[in-house]
């Protein structure tokens, strides 16, 4: 039974675990993708359940991003293929009537200035201004993958609520 605690990370690794143990922590199901049997064991042990597989198995990542209320990618911000999957899950979702919760974490790099410490830039991102980092450059690091979320957010609507943490 699928419902809105029910959660599918990507990646539970160094930012992952701890987004596992606060979230089992919360009463939420979490499901990890893990790469390793023996990474799978210390997830189990938070009291999350794991599957196989890697970042590159899209058809499985689609298809527990379509079984999941929320899904976090933790991890890497720079592989489109795999996000792409999740999106792919969550428009299934939506066609279907339920609503997705996606975080993926992107990386700072991405309002990079070129300033390489010669100058202290006045620019502020603000939380409450998504439309300022939806207006970054297309070539900017990670944008790629950044603006198929954006595209994806824009055709979804209210059908899913997409995030872009930036860390």
């Amino acid at each position: 039974m699928v419902s809105d605690k029910d959660v599918f990370i990507i990646g539970p690794g160094f930012i992952g675990w701890n987004v596992v143990d606060l979230l089992v922590a919360e009463g939420y199901q979490v499901t990890g993708l893990v790469r390793r049997k023996e990474h799978a064991e210390g997830i189990q042990k938070s009291g999350a359940s794991t599957i196989l597989g890697s970042i590159d198995d899209k058809n499985l990542i689609q298809e527990q991003s379509a079984k999941h209320s929320i899904v976090i990618h933790t991890a890497t911000a720079d592989h489109l293929p795999s996000v792409e999957a999740v999106l792919d899950g969550i428009k299934q979702r939506a066609k279907n009537g339920e609503k997705t919760i996606f975080i993926h974490t992107s990386g700072t790099s991405v309002l990079n200035d070129n300033a390489n410490g010669e100058f202290k830039s006045d620019k502020i991102f603000y939380d409450n201004k998504p439309e300022e980092i939806d207006a970054l450059s297309d070539n900017a690091p990670h944008r790629q993958i950044d603006l198929a979320i954006v595209r994806a957010r824009k055709e979804l609507g209210d059908a899913a609520k997409l995030v872009i943490m930036i860390r």
